[in-house]
């Protein structure tokens, strides 16, 4: 490893634990507050178990608390081993209620974990190497030829776990490259298809259109460039 690819791990893994120690905190606070609510009144203890009063009339099982302490504990452990910060941001999609506020909106840092892992994307896809993003992770990715059906026509649950993540549409041909496009791959973001299939009705693609793109798009029939250097690429997608 060169001084440089060390130095880039190193900022990486910083980002990286940054965020794992923000999202903690909101976790550990989420269940301090859980404890507080649930230490109104006394303990009783009854026939099928011990209860604590909460408020006037309602009794909860000593149980819910341990239960809260488990699944607290089990994000725990995934925010430790997460690889990246897109695995984090699918933690926090799978397990909205101790990342949003008392009104359904995340925290501050969710927004700012949202807002990096799009420039990094954002990064790569102009050539950049995303913090040493490209290198580790690429094959990490999920493809969205194997996601795309989920993402259009999943359950609520099923969709949550790929809620706020990246998808790879395909490899960036070299003949794509000699034209001046850089980044070595295509991504797509959830948000993007699950906005486009509510748009208007010539934007409702299918699973299979989705998937023809995935196959066409280093063969589009037109690529055009504006004057800020962006790329567009246009295909024609038939599904019979």
């Amino acid at each position: 490893m060169t001084l440089k690819e060390a130095l880039e791990e190193h900022n990486r893994l910083a980002e990286l634990n940054f965020f794992k120690k923000k999202l903690t905190d909101i976790l550990l606070w989420q269940v301090i507050q859980k404890a507080l609510k649930a230490n109104v009144g006394e303990v009783h203890d009854w026939k099928n178990g011990r209860y604590k009063k909460v408020s006037d009339g309602l009794w909860l099982p000593i149980k819910e608390d341990e239960k809260t302490n488990q699944v607290a504990i089990e994000l725990k452990r995934k925010i430790d081993l997460a690889k990246n910060e897109e695995e984090l941001m699918k933690i926090v999609a799978g397990s909205k209620q101790y990342f949003t506020d008392g009104l359904g909106f995340f925290f501050p840092i969710v927004k700012e974990l949202d807002k990096y892992i799009d420039a990094k994307h954002a990064k790569l896809e102009n050539g950049g190497d995303g913090n040493g993003y490209a290198a580790n992770n690429e094959n990490t990715l999920p493809l969205l030829e194997n996601n795309i059906d989920t993402i259009l026509n999943g359950t609520p649950e099923e969709k949550q776990e790929l809620q706020r993540s990246f998808f790879k549409v395909a490899n960036t041909s070299q003949d794509l490259k000699k034209l001046g496009l850089k980044g070595d791959y295509f991504t797509v973001k959830y948000g993007v298809i699950s906005h486009h299939k509510t748009k208007d009705s010539d934007h409702a693609l299918t699973a299979e259109h989705w998937i023809d793109i995935c196959r066409k798009i280093n063969k589009p029939f037109l690529v055009a460039k504006d004057l800020k250097g962006n790329y567009r690429l246009f295909v024609d997608t038939k599904v019979n």
